[in-house]
């Protein structure tokens, strides 16, 4: 008997926390929560306020939201649970998500 076993690719989709350093964002950021669906939409929230919404998608390791504002990237790297954003093809270094 021969067993085949499949395994799909690690998915960003799930839930993520701000990480930030010397309080970047304010105290509580941490708080904010980025839910990137499976169904390929997401939002940012802080309680019961909506930040952000929109729809991502995923390539080559970058993460792109369709919508964002202020201190808030566009895309960002996986680099293993966490999102590091960046700005011009660089690292924002003072803050990334970091899936529950």
């Amino acid at each position: 008997m021969i067993l085949v076993a499949c395994s799909s690719a690690p998915t960003v989709a799930g839930k993520y926390n701000i990480e930030q350093e010397n309080n970047a964002f304010g105290e509580g950021a941490e708080k904010a929560v980025l839910d990137l669906r499976t169904d390929k939409t997401y939002d940012l929230t802080m309680g019961q306020l909506t930040l952000f919404e929109g729809n991502w998608s995923e390539s080559a390791g970058v993460v792109s939201l369709t919508n964002g504002g202020g201190n808030m990237a566009l895309t960002y790297k996986v680099d293993g649970n966490k999102l590091i954003p960046q700005k011009d093809g660089k690292d924002i270094t003072f803050w990334r998500f970091a899936k529950k």
